[in-house]
């Protein structure tokens, strides 16, 4: 009778990853990205600008749907922020930060008018990430969010459905 032994790997999620070894950078950047009264959204691919709250790249111009049809469309993402009363510096320490650690995305609901939820910020990487919950209400899965588990005071890391 011989032994078998058997290695199980589990793979870990990289933005989790990234948030254990860059833990105080992350409260930075939460804590920024929060104080910025006209951030909602900001998408990065390869570095560069993909989307500024709801402005989407399209063709080398940024795109927006205005009332669900009429379209607009601005030249540059130094015109998107201008429009949107964003500082040009401050996006790019936003852009650096969610570059140099491969997050797609920050999202954030900040008690303004088209956000519904208490506050909270996310940053994601394809169908995960961590959300930073600012009113201490626990993340539950549900239709949206398949997994929410607490990983420290008022983190969370989920996964989204893709539907």
């Amino acid at each position: 009778m011989g032994l078998v032994v058997f290695f199980l790997f589990i793979k870990k999620d990289p933005l989790l990853s990234s948030f254990e070894d860059h833990r105080f950078q992350f409260e930075e950047m939460k804590s920024f990205a929060y104080s910025l009264p006209h951030l909602k959204s900001l998408s990065v691919k390869n570095g560069e600008i993909e989307n500024i709250n709801g402005w989407r790249k399209r063709d080398q111009k940024f795109e927006s749907i205005i009332n669900g049809v009429e379209r607009e469309y601005l030249n540059s993402a130094e015109e998107v922020l201008a429009r949107e009363g964003l500082d040009k510096e401050v996006f790019e320490k936003i852009v650096a930060f969610l570059s140099r650690l491969n997050i797609q995305r920050i999202f954030k609901c900040a008690q303004i008018e088209s956000c519904r939820e208490p506050s909270f910020i996310e940053f994601e990487v394809e169908l995960c990430g961590l959300r930073y919950n600012f009113d201490g209400r626990a993340l539950q899965p549900d239709h949206e969010y398949v997994q929410a588990n607490l990983i420290q005071s008022n983190w969370y890391h989920y996964c989204r459905d893709s539907n």
